[in-house]
């Protein structure tokens, strides 16, 4: 029989996780897992703003793909995390946000530093669960990392009282860490049918004569990379993406033509807008790359696949769509490409079909790169531009203003 406290299991269940770092801010409503936290083998990043503390975890998050834990107190500590979570549910980064609670018998009593961090993170979270005694926490430890975890990643959130933390829990056994659902439970559809829309949307592609692969942050891992590269061997295509997705097809690839939308490049979107099929892979449509969504991609059939079932047919209607993951869908569409009547459309008609939209799109998109090459003149720094028109060198304060106006460094000025 293991005696434990709430929170000497809460730190525990955390190392068995393999929980090496977590990031946050000691107060009232955590100190008792703070002070189990001082003895563990876990290093603690003490942070300035419990904003920074969610950020922090995101950051670990996002480069291992792993969730990552912050934890903030009672009060303005939950409120301060609020930020980073809804940003970690925007781009579906896996977290795992711990926060301190005021004791049970005052909750609902306007107590010092009480807020109802389980209702204010509920539309924010992918699940927030607020624990009444200490044997909840084997359970709703290793299930947050589940769910952070599984399907579309995001962020869970355990809102664990102070005298929870303090009360003793007998138990038998450490429960199992808690892991992501395989994936072969990640396809929400039956199998056949899944087979049936996958095999449709193939043939599509096959029959398409402006196709375009648009790439989203669902298509963001090894694997997913991995399967990418693959079909784009089998199927050359032109493949933007969305801000999320950056990364998952090298920049390197020739007809990788950038991000989408409004902060997107020229070819990008000239592709998006005059494709005739746009196979969206784990990509969502948001508005800051569709614009006016009755004038995106007006001749498109599209063919979706993401593993949020709410994000299909929520902005644009599919052609073909399918509720599962890319690393799952992926493989099963370039195995149907193999096949001997795909495989001989795929070697003949299609590469003869796609040929003019290819070389149409290297072009825009070269154009553009030597864009620079052309018009030096056009592109200016400001403090380039500063020294050269005044002949004088800005302040350090100055400077930092200049960087910051400009959000994303070098700023383009037409002398």
């Amino acid at each position: 029989m293991i005696e434990a406290t709430g929170a000497q299991i809460a730190v525990t269940l955390l190392e068995r996780q393999g929980i090496h770092i977590v990031s946050g801010i000691p107060g009232g409503s955590v100190l008792p897992l703070y002070d189990e936290l001082a003895k563990s083998t876990i290093r603690h990043i003490l942070v300035r703003h419990e904003q920074g503390g969610g950020f922090i975890a995101q950051g670990m998050a996002r480069s291992t793909g792993y969730p990552a834990v912050c934890i903030a107190t009672s009060g303005p500590g939950a409120m301060n995390l609020l930020t980073a979570i809804a940003d970690a549910r925007a781009d579906s980064i896996p977290l795992v946000a711990i926060t301190g609670q005021v004791n049970t018998s005052l909750i609902g009593t306007d107590a010092f530093q009480e807020v109802d961090t389980f209702g204010l993170s509920f539309s924010i979270t992918k699940h927030s669960v607020m624990v009444k005694s200490a044997e909840e926490l084997l359970e709703a430890i290793p299930q947050a990392f589940t769910l952070a975890a599984s399907g579309r990643p995001g962020p869970v959130l355990i809102d664990i009282p102070r005298d929870v933390q303090l009360m003793t829990a007998r138990f038998e056994s450490w429960p199992e860490p808690g892991k992501p659902e395989k994936k072969a439970e990640r396809f929400r559809t039956d199998p056949g049918e899944t087979a049936r829309i996958l095999g449709g949307a193939a043939d599509l592609l096959l029959d398409s004569e402006k196709p375009v692969l648009y790439i989203g942050g669902g298509c963001n891992s090894p694997e997913a990379a991995k399967y990418l590269a693959e079909f784009l061997e089998k199927m050359p295509l032109p493949v933007t993406s969305s801000l999320m997705g950056i990364g998952a097809v090298s920049s390197a690839y020739p007809l990788h033509l950038g991000m989408v939308g409004m902060h997107g490049t020229g070819a990008a979107n000239y592709a998006m807008h005059n494709a005739d099929v746009i196979f969206a892979a784990g990509a969502r449509f948001d508005d800051r790359a569709t614009g006016v969504i009755s004038k995106f991609c007006p001749n498109a059939k599209i063919i979706h696949i993401d593993i949020d079932a709410a994000e299909i047919n929520k902005i644009l209607p599919s052609y073909y769509s399918i509720v599962g993951d890319i690393e799952s869908s992926l493989p099963v569409i370039i195995q149907l490409l193999d096949e001997a009547p795909r495989r001989d459309r795929l070697q003949t008609k299609t590469l003869r079909n796609h040929s003019l939209w290819l070389n149409q799109l290297a072009g825009k998109k070269a154009k553009e790169g030597n864009m620079k090459k052309m018009f030096p003149g056009l592109f200016w720094h400001p403090y380039r531009l500063l020294r050269s028109r005044q002949g004088w060198t800005p302040t350090p304060l100055l400077w930092r203003q200049m960087w910051a106006s400009t959000r994303c460094g070098p700023l383009s000025i037409i002398r």
